[in-house]
């Protein structure tokens, strides 16, 4: 197998290897001639959360018939805690087996799960987790065991880890504790070095050089191995690409701060997986090849980006922006960026000067290489105060709110992926525990025409109540009646299949929200004006 060297800590980049008008107040669409910036045309994304892959394959017709064109799923990797919905990340590269699936399934599952997708036309849109793993761990047995796979975090040996440490691919702290990134009013808050919710925080800035994955024993060169993992395994060799297929030649341009890069990706063997050669690399470098394996092996379409603010900008502008160029196929053989959308909870202009990278309603050079843009938070914020304001709110709110005003200063859908709910910021629930059935005013179906109607990407969430979950974080509620029925017709919060059930109790068939995204389909186009 070859060996090649791959640095991507600032380094050279040669050694990088990696209309129907909805009325709402004051408020309306009208056609008009294409504008100067003309928004991509997306299908309506299904959020689908809490349902396993397979069960999940089974609603496909209802997805279909649904007219949804896309899709968000969960985060697939396993995760530390088994039962978690996979944000606390411990193997990337492990996404279940027979005898040890994870929440979700398997590998095998989640491969049948995107081919039944694309089957039905539909984009699927992988939530990853690039930021952090799960909880920082100071344990000596665990670093002694291996750490999270594909991580080195420098263990001293004898002794348990402390916030002082080196802790190698990851950031460490100060005397007094560990950064942390959620309170920016609390202590030793830090946007890029602090944990989030106390989750080990990844440096994408080190350069330690290791085989990550190692498939012989004895090459100085693996990452030090542990008494359970990160051992040499031969199979790893299918975590790589084959260096004997041509390679394409990615020029990644300068770009906010970031000087030109230029990159060779060899593709991954999917007639033959084993042909895969390991290669040097940090941290990042592993995150890019992972990365590429999700298009290349299991042809995903694009990716949700969690927690993207708290990763530094170069890592998405330098690096990740060029493993996924030109990666992923269309059905017509041509290939593209995939879509992807950040997850980033500041100002929209905080988010648009440092995580968005599209083209947009500005020219910025170097920008048109990206296909990177951010969910619309402060848009899906005020669109629930609206909803919740009983009568007493205004339009005007959400409307200067919304994300694509920080590109151009216009609503025309250039930037942003709008939103009502999220598995975060639901319907129903406060996620700790499982989320009652939320009420039809809950949903917002008003709010969600809205966002169908008006211009640029919209998300429809909606919690399947698949999954058994007996601690830690619970996915918020949706809109239980986003794929055509209603399981709680008399607003009881408790779905009733049982035989005997009184009618009223039992679970109807409901197509208001399927009936708005259909016609979103059919003749959601145009530029929108707030009058």
């Amino acid at each position: 197998m070859k060996v090649m060297s791959r640095q991507t800590d600032h380094a050279p980049a040669h050694l990088v290897r990696r209309g129907v008008a909805c009325a709402a107040g004051a408020l309306a669409m009208v056609a008009s001639e294409a504008p100067a910036q003309q928004p991509e045309d997306h299908p309506v994304i299904l959020q689908a959360y809490e349902q396993p892959w397979r069960l999940l394959e089974y609603r496909m017709p209802d997805i279909f018939k649904g007219g949804y064109g896309a899709t968000w799923l969960p985060p697939a990797s396993r995760a530390s805690d088994p039962t978690s919905p996979g944000y606390d990340v411990f193997d990337r590269f492990d996404l279940g087996r027979p005898g040890a699936p994870t929440a979700y399934g398997t590998a095998a599952d989640f491969r049948a799960l995107v081919d039944e997708f694309h089957a039905a036309n539909v984009l699927v849109y992988l939530d990853i987790v690039l930021n952090h793993n799960s909880a920082r761990t100071e344990s000596q047995t665990f670093h002694a065991q291996g750490g999270w796979p594909g991580f080195w975090s420098d263990p001293p040996g004898g002794r348990n880890l402390n916030s002082t440490d080196s802790w190698g691919d990851f950031h460490n702290g100060i005397a007094s504790g560990y950064f942390q990134s959620e309170n920016p009013g609390g202590a030793r808050y830090d946007r890029i070095r602090g944990d989030l919710v106390a989750l080990v925080d990844i440096d994408h800035s080190t350069n330690h050089q290791f085989i990550r994955h190692p498939i012989a024993a004895g090459n100085p060169q693996n990452i030090p191995a542990g008494t359970v993992r990160n051992q040499p395994d031969p199979t790893n060799a299918a975590f790589y690409p084959d260096l004997a297929l041509p390679g394409t030649v990615v020029v990644n341009p300068a770009f906010r701060g970031q000087p030109q890069r230029t990159f060779t990706l060899h593709p991954f063997n999917t007639a033959d997986p084993q042909a895969g050669d390991p290669v040097v690399e940090n941290a990042t470098g592993m995150l890019m090849r992972w990365t590429q394996m999700m298009l290349d092996v299991y042809r995903v379409d694009g990716f949700r980006l969690d927690a993207a603010k708290h990763t530094a900008e170069f890592f998405w502008d330098g690096y990740w922006d060029a493993a996924v160029s030109q990666r992923r196929r269309t059905p017509d053989g041509r290939m593209v960026t995939p879509y992807s959308f950040g997850e980033s909870t500041e100002s929209n202009q905080f988010v648009y000067d440092n995580y968005i990278r599209k083209p947009n309603g500005n020219t910025r050079p170097g920008e048109s290489f990206g296909n990177r843009d951010a969910l619309d938070l402060s848009g899906a914020g005020s669109l629930r105060d609206l909803a919740n304001a009983s009568g007493f709110g205004s339009w005007a709110s959400p409307i200067a709110a919304h994300m694509d005003n920080a590109d151009d200063g216009f609503n025309n859908g250039t930037i942003g992926v709008l939103h009502v709910n999220s598995h975060d910021n639901g319907s129903a629930g406060n996620g700790s525990s499982t989320p009652p059935t939320p009420t039809v005013r809950q949903q917002m179906l008003t709010q969600h025409a809205y966002i169908l109607f008006r211009p640029g990407p919209a998300i429809v969430y909606h919690n399947f109540r698949g999954i058994a979950r007996s601690g830690g974080f619970f996915p918020r509620e949706g809109s239980s009646v986003a794929l055509g029925l209603n399981p709680d017709p008399d607003e009881d919060g408790q779905v009733q299949f049982a035989p005997g059930t009184p009618a009223n109790q039992q679970p109807v068939l409901d197509d208001r929200m399927t009936s708005l995204v259909r016609y979103a389909n059919m003749v959601g186009r145009g530029q929108f004006f707030p009058l």
